[in-house]
């Protein structure tokens, strides 16, 4: 059985997770999608999903995508109203399987816990 690459080799092979063979962001075509993470989220889902609850999973992903800064090289920042993602995150959370549960928040909440005082 062929073992599954590493992003670092789907990179050299001019493949990367959450991008098409074309290099290009999965779901980029539709226009609602941010970033690579937000496209393999939701490509899963799709596969998981029935309409009406994908149509719900894809507006919170969204929603949670405006509201997160990018940076170059497909890096997050922290959101300043990070606890507006909560409130979203909890919502869908209680729809959706455990495997599509988001949890961003809870990281967010962690970062700033741990952050030296300023």
């Amino acid at each position: 059985m062929p073992s599954k690459k590493t992003p670092a080799e789907q990179l050299r092979a001019g493949r990367s997770p959450g991008r098409d063979s074309g290099g290009r962001v999965v779901g980029a075509q539709a226009s609602t999608i941010g970033c690579p993470h937000a496209a393999r989220k939701l490509a899963r889902a799709n596969r998981i999903l029935d309409d009406e609850s994908m149509a719900i999973y894809e507006e919170a992903i969204f929603r949670i995508e405006v509201q997160t800064p990018h940076y170059d090289g497909g890096y997050h920042g922290v959101p300043e109203d990070w606890e507006d993602i909560a409130i979203v995150e909890n919502a869908i959370n209680g729809v959706v399987p455990p495997e599509l549960q988001l949890r961003a928040s809870a990281l967010y909440d962690l970062i700033e816990r741990s952050a030296p005082g300023e």
